[in-house]
């Protein structure tokens, strides 16, 4: 799911990637805790989705 939130983002559809983003950092951090270092870079990524969403 990140990783198609990813490629849509980069395509200009972020719309489209931000609930694929979301999915994504919710099943890594119920997998791994909200401590985890993946966690971190699941919700940068997140937040970057975002950020193009506004632009």
């Amino acid at each position: 799911m990140g990783q198609t939130a990813f490629y849509l983002t980069a395509r200009g559809r972020a719309t489209q990637a931000l609930p694929l983003g979301e999915r994504a950092l919710a099943v890594i951090e119920a997998a791994l805790g909200p401590d985890h270092p993946d966690t971190a870079v699941h919700m940068r990524n997140l937040a970057a989705i975002r950020q193009r969403r506004r632009t």
